[in-house]
């Protein structure tokens, strides 16, 4: 086999596919939100509305699924809070 071949379910079993690439990718994404860590300048660049944070700070950032920004704290617990607030479940992203 030459280079790198990947083949889909239905190519290799013969059946048609439940649902297309985009609506697994949709698939739970008005539940799912992921929290991760962030300098201040990360920060600033992904909370446009964020002024003045004084470099080096590790903040805690919440985003939805798609990647927009919900939420930022300086400690972990206050974001995942706001995500149950909001009927979103949690995921950590490193």
């Amino acid at each position: 086999m030459k280079g790198n071949v990947v083949k889909h379910e239905h190519e290799i079993f013969g059946a048609s596919p439940v649902m297309s690439i985009k609506e697994l990718a949709d698939l739970g994404s008005e539940k799912v939100a992921y929290v991760r860590s962030m300098s201040s300048q990360e920060v600033m660049e992904k909370f446009p509305m964020v002024e003045g944070l004084q470099p080096g700070f590790v903040l805690w950032a919440l985003f939805s699924a798609s990647g927009n920004p919900l939420a930022i704290a300086d400690q972990p617990a206050d974001v995942l809070s706001n995500a149950m607030e909001l009927d979103l479940h949690p995921v950590s992203l490193h």
